[in-house]
């Protein structure tokens, strides 16, 4: 029992240096924990670069691979010219994976992908993680994904079960 005792005085003891500590350094950003986030924008995921709609819009421009990580259906309501869809959460991703680098995708070349969700993007980071697990290495993720692409670039989007052509 006295040995429950002394645990718990010393994690009181961490809890109140560790309250103290952060409300002495609290406008100092770079130190100060906090307890909880009071910004609700989503903290930037490292493991791949977010991207706005000019920067993907370039992208397309300069014919990099697209990829959209919604379902199959959401794809043929609408997605991005030339947009391969490819969602990591149905069976057939991994082979459509495998036939983008039978066919010669240059896995270092830039791939963009986008998924329907604005703010975390979770299936485009899901995408993303299988895409590097095959070997492409510059994989970037749209933050603004399919519905601000769609505010933004209304008269650029295909319809339909096949990626569709830029057109200007």
């Amino acid at each position: 029992m006295k040995a429950l005792r002394q645990m718990f005085g010393i994690l009181a003891v961490m809890a109140v240096v560790g309250t103290v500590y952060n409300f002495a350094n609290f406008g100092n950003s770079t130190i100060h924990l906090p307890w909880v986030r009071a910004d609700p924008t989503p903290v930037p995921d490292s493991r791949f670069p977010m991207i706005g709609t000019e920067e993907t819009f370039e992208e397309l421009q300069a014919e990099s691979l697209i990829i959209d990580a919604r379902r199959t259906k959401a794809y043929e309501e609408g997605h991005i010219p030339g947009a391969l869809s490819i969602s990591p959460w149905e069976a057939d991703v991994f082979d459509k994976i495998a036939k983008l680098v039978e066919e010669g995708a240059v896995l270092e070349a830039p791939v963009v992908i986008y998924c329907n969700d604005s703010r975390e993007c979770e299936d485009s980071k899901l995408a993303a993680d299988k895409l590097k697990a095959a070997g492409f290495l510059d994989l970037k993720i749209y933050q603004g994904g399919f519905p601000t692409w769609k505010k933004e670039k209304p008269t650029l989007i295909v319809k339909g079960n096949e990626p569709g052509a830029l057109t200007p």
